[in-house]
């Protein structure tokens, strides 16, 4: 008797009250995860989560646009559409309203520079006016790699994401401080000779290189490129006061005086390696010169451009390497 209503009844009923118990728990637990360190696989943390916004993980992103380029300026409103990205787009100084300036205020840089230095200044200013902390400022004549978010997800999430003052996610030039760099000290170290004869596969190994590597930050030791870097707050606050006196003193662009604040410790710089935004050059005669290598270029992924990207050298600079000269 004991054992039939033992089997038939309290058994069920056992199970029944187990199986909410333990669905209960799990959901506590669920609940619960960020206050007892438990993170659901699906979940994307921290910067990551930031990066893959409509701004990048910045808090907003500028694009300065020349109004006799209407191009350039439709092609980056392309890009930002198909990457769903949230873009402010600001007019570039005019090279009038840049002499006037300069003949004013006395400026040593020339009219182009003043000019440069006017539209940057413009959006530092707003960014202290508006309690902006972080703001990536593009050239729109830039073409983007098509995966952008995930590759500026790669490189923040190092933990540098927090810490810089100034950051060059697209920029001219290799560095020494780069990781992963060793393929240009021996090839610089090669003879004429040898660096003749081993050129091809040597670009290609490189290449095949640059395209394999993990997207990271690196501090930087000269950054150069001002076509697409981004700021914080403190920093934007600090050029709108020095700006005007270092014009007023010294012939050197923005270019020198971003790196220069790095480089005399005014600022904590950072670099992104490999960078995954380049400057499209519209010269033609020039464009085998200029030009920068993309993987996965955007724009010639939506038929915006005619050339392809990854036919062209990684860094600007190592274009020297392969000269035989």
């Amino acid at each position: 008797m004991n054992i039939y209503v033992f089997g038939s009844s309290k058994l069920p009923c056992a199970i029944g009250v187990f199986a909410l118990v333990a669905v209960f728990t799990l959901a506590l637990l669920l609940l619960n995860s960020h206050h007892i360190g438990i993170v659901p696989p699906h979940e994307i943390k921290g910067v990551y989560a930031d990066a893959l916004n409509s701004t990048l993980g910045f808090h907003k992103v500028y694009a300065t646009y020349n109004s006799t380029d209407a191009l350039s300026q439709d092609n980056l409103k392309a890009i930002a559409d198909l990457l769903n990205i949230q873009v402010k787009h600001i007019p570039k100084s005019t090279l009038e309203e840049a002499d006037k300036q300069r003949n004013k205020h006395g400026y040593l840089a020339s009219v182009t520079d003043v000019a440069e230095f006017l539209t940057h200044m413009s959006i530092y200013r707003d960014m202290a006016e508006s309690n902006i902390q972080t703001a990536l400022i593009l050239d729109s004549s830039i073409d983007v790699e098509l995966d952008l978010k995930m590759r500026l997800a790669s490189a923040l999430g190092n933990g540098i994401a927090r810490s810089y003052d100034i950051l060059f996610v697209g920029r001219q030039f290799s560095e020494q401080s780069e990781p992963k760099a060793d393929d240009v000290s021996m090839i610089l170290t090669q003879t004429k000779s040898t660096r003749s004869s081993s050129e091809r596969c040597s670009r290609h190994w490189t290449k095949a290189n640059f395209l394999s590597r993990q997207p990271s930050a690196f501090r930087t030791t000269y950054p150069h490129g001002t076509y697409a870097y981004a700021v914080n707050n403190r920093l934007a606050r600090r050029l709108l006061r020095r700006l005007p006196s270092r014009m007023a003193k010294e012939e050197h662009d923005l270019d020198y005086v971003l790196a220069d604040t790095a480089m005399v410790g005014l600022s904590i710089a950072y670099s992104v390696a490999p960078p995954p935004i380049t400057k499209v050059v519209g010269d033609q005669n020039s464009r085998r010169i200029m030009q920068q290598y993309l993987a996965r270029s955007t724009l010639h992924a939506i038929s915006l451009r005619d050339d392809n990207p990854n036919e062209y050298p990684p860094y600007l600079d190592w274009l020297d390497i392969w000269s035989d000269e």
